[in-house]
């Protein structure tokens, strides 16, 4: 029988429509906030040539990497410039060059070089300030045009301060992270927009989620290296709260205490490879710590009306206080039971029998805020288990970790982490 791979996502579906309220003020009260609207319209600036903020406001995708003068350049300046221009330009040149995707992110990118008059003659590009920017095709130049033509307002492009720094920066917004983590990507939420600056094998920068727009308008200082916690899986996530991660697709469906309180639990999750003859390839084991005795009574309720609440296809099987969901083949689709410490264990494409997993048998959770991930990409991708569009430095490391502290008042989620190459 072919093993399946067990769907970590699904479709993640935002509405974007704003909602219109009635008028009910008189014709001159309603007219105000548009009289103010054109004046701030007419007022607002202009952005300066060299401003990325405009081209960033069409990305999907954007790195600075810096020039490294010793290397010879880089095959895409070879393709955009003539060769002599390129090597004279990658010679004499100093800081960074940058290459930015459009919005859909499977088009080429565009390439920007710090030159002067001499990349005048360059076909297909522009000046913009210090840069020379260069599309890959007509149709990729009309856009660029009028892109920098008519630019959104400055207060609605993104910024990144990374991708104007000393060290390689990089910089996505939700389209990009899609293209990227593709059926991954409803769980990276919190990472809907982002600016990292990278040296060596550490990266740090924000984040944000939802609509908000990311502003980084300064480098972000590096900080003390966090402290990582150990395991054997491929992949370990921990904190204070599920909300984070799962509370944009699960709190419209949830309705109740229990299912709130659900949300705002501490919890250890693992993903973990089964045995040969579990027909799914990886099973995720979630242990969630009630905050006190009324959560627990909480998880009670709610695990009683899911169990009442089966689909016809759905069996349950209750044997040694392990509670086990079966579908109509006889597979095991998911398992709970509580654990001696008190956790409720929650798996999924597997059962929560002894002898359970190591490290979820008694789960060390963590009580600090945030996030904290742990991961082997090389493993998981040697399984088929990472999106094919996944970057290939990812996918070949050792090791990935990362931290992630919510922002303060609203503002933007701090990020830091490293990951280790081997070859």
């Amino acid at each position: 029988m072919e093993r399946q791979t067990a769907s970590f996502g699904s479709n993640y579906l935002r509405s974007c429509s704003p909602i219109w309220q009635k008028l009910r003020a008189s014709f001159g009260v309603a007219l105000l906030p548009f009289v103010g609207a054109f004046t701030l319209l007419l007022s607002a600036p202009k952005p300066q040539q060299g401003n990325l903020n405009p081209l960033l406001s069409q990305a999907s995708l954007a790195q600075s990497l810096p020039i490294q003068a010793l290397q010879p350049p880089p095959q895409l300046w070879k393709e955009r410039l003539s060769e002599g221009l390129a090597k004279k330009l990658w010679r004499n040149g100093s800081g960074s060059w940058l290459q930015i995707w459009g919005p859909h992110g499977d088009a080429a990118p565009l390439l920007l070089v710090r030159a002067g008059k001499e990349a005048d003659a360059v076909p297909l590009s522009l000046r913009w300030g210090p840069y020379r920017v260069v599309a890959a095709d007509a149709l990729g130049f009309q856009s660029l045009k009028q892109l920098l033509e008519k630019p959104r307002g400055l207060r609605h492009s993104p910024r990144c301060a990374a991708l104007d720094g000393v060290n390689p920066g990089i910089f996505w917004s939700g389209s990009g992270l899609v293209a990227i983590a593709a059926n991954w990507s409803p769980l990276l939420v919190p990472l809907q927009q982002g600016c990292l600056q990278l040296e060596g094998r550490r990266w740090w920068g924000q984040t944000r989620g939802g609509d908000a727009v990311l502003r980084s308008t300064k480098l972000v200082e590096q900080g003390a290296e966090p402290t990582w916690p150990q395991s054997p899986a491929p992949l370990l996530l921990q904190g204070d709260a599920l909300a984070p991660l799962l509370a944009p697709l699960l709190a419209p469906l949830l309705d109740g205490t229990a299912e709130k309180s659900l949300l705002q639990s501490p919890f250890q999750l693992q993903l973990q490879f089964n045995p040969a003859k579990n027909p799914y390839q990886a099973s995720i084991w979630i242990a969630l710590r009630p905050k006190n005795n009324a959560v627990r009574a909480n998880y009670q309720q709610l695990l009683s009306r899911l169990e009442n609440n089966l689909p016809t296809e759905m069996r349950l099987e209750n044997k040694n206080n392990v509670s086990l969901l079966l579908n109509s083949k006889g597979w095991v689709q998911a398992g709970w039971r509580w654990l001696a410490t008190g956790e409720l264990l929650v798996v999924l494409g597997a059962a929560p029998t002894d002898p359970l997993p190591k490290a979820m048998a008694k789960p060390r959770i963590s009580q600090i805020a945030g996030l904290k991930l742990v991961a082997v990409p090389r493993l998981l991708d040697q399984r088929g288990l990472l999106p094919e569009q996944f970057p290939v430095v990812l996918k070949r490391s050792t090791l990935l970790r990362g931290q992630w502290r919510p922002g303060v008042a609203g503002g933007a989620a701090q990020v830091t982490g490293d990951s280790l190459l081997l070859d």
